[in-house]
């Protein structure tokens, strides 16, 4: 739960069951800059972690004496993967690892518990290479790797007829572990050269109020635009009138398990800077106008971004070959046919 949500609500079909895990003015753990951020920012926060996790254990317990299930499909190996350990009882279950719950947490004691909870594990996906590889260092076998998504074919689509502004756009939370901070001053780099630029800021978070500073100091607040959360058709709609998207995390120093918006951005035409991404430069063919810093400085994100900005427009009428194989590889339709079939093989192998 979390203020003002429903505890039971049907979403495009789907049936969400939310449960209460404290005083309705305390469920504030995660949502908004997420679990781990809003730990990090507010400390006091871990005091709730125990009643989080056991009133999540009562809740899985309880759909299952009422409903019973299937199969269990687990996302975030901690803590979702870790609540499915403990009640999926002889359900089999399927964990999808996103980034954060691996490459967020390090250290010996966090990769034991994740061997363990992914021990009796029926499959394992991650969403991108990063985030495998570091699983079968850790000795955790048969990953594969399937990302989310995205819907590319109704939502996340280039408009030939919209011309390109002259703003740049950040999409993402605002968390330390995004380096909003990044890309404020390689955009601050970049206005330098290109004076007429702008950048829209689409996203909250607790690092918010950073940025705002570092803007001020910089003198350039008149030259940024704070949209607040926005929805995806909006956002769709941002991107394709973008110059380009500016993605400041995904190195070593700010990892990714993928970095879904930058897909997302290449979909509706729009040329991307990116810090260099490991997980994106292996998922996305080579010819994607998609421009990687050459390393983790932000002189280096600059000229990426400046690089973006120099692009021609990428999608016309006629789609290129790189688009093609974004489409096969990570619109919706196609990731729901291949989670399908590895769902489907957990039913049959009961």
């Amino acid at each position: 739960m979390a203020p003002g949500a429903k505890a039971i609500e049907d979403m495009d079909g789907v049936k969400v069951f939310r449960y209460r895990y404290a005083p309705s003015a305390l469920q504030t753990l995660v949502y908004g800059g997420g679990l781990v951020a809003n730990i990090k920012a507010r400390p006091w926060k871990m005091l709730l972690l125990p009643s989080y996790l056991i009133a999540w254990m009562w809740q899985v317990w309880g759909f299952r004496r009422r409903h019973g299930a299937d199969i269990i499909h687990a996302h975030w190996l901690v803590p979702g993967a870790l609540v499915a350990a403990l009640t999926h009882g002889n359900v089999p279950y399927c964990i999808t690892a996103h980034g954060t719950d691996v490459l967020g947490l390090r250290g010996f004691c966090w990769q034991r518990l994740r061997r363990l909870i992914a021990k009796d594990a029926n499959a394992i996906t991650a969403v991108g290479a990063r985030v495998r590889d570091t699983l079968l260092a850790e000795g955790i076998q048969s990953v594969k790797i399937l990302p989310m998504g995205v819907d590319l074919a109704r939502t996340f689509h280039a408009d030939a007829h919209i011309p390109r502004s002259s703003r740049v756009i950040y999409v993402g939370r605002l968390i330390d572990s995004k380096r909003p901070d990044h890309a404020l001053l390689a955009f601050s780099k970049a206005l330098q050269i290109v004076p007429e630029l702008t950048l829209d800021v689409v996203g909250d978070g607790p690092a918010r109020v950073g940025f705002e500073r570092i803007a001020a100091q910089l003198g350039i607040q008149s030259k940024i635009r704070f949209h607040g959360r926005r929805g995806s058709t909006e956002i769709a709609t941002m991107l394709r009138a973008a110059a380009a998207l500016i993605c400041p995390s995904g190195s070593d120093a700010a990892p990714e398990g993928l970095g879904l918006v930058a897909i997302e951005a290449l979909g509706c035409g729009c040329p991307v800077a990116s810090a260099p991404n490991i997980a994106l430069q292996v998922a996305l063919p080579a010819t994607a106008p998609i421009n990687f810093a050459a390393n983790d400085s932000i002189d280096a994100l600059s000229i990426a971004l400046l690089a973006a900005l120099q692009r021609p427009p990428s999608l016309t009428h006629t789609k290129p070959e790189w688009h093609k194989q974004i489409m096969r590889d990570f619109d919706w339709e196609n990731i729901a046919h291949r989670y399908g079939d590895i769902l489907e093989g957990l039913e049959r192998s009961k």
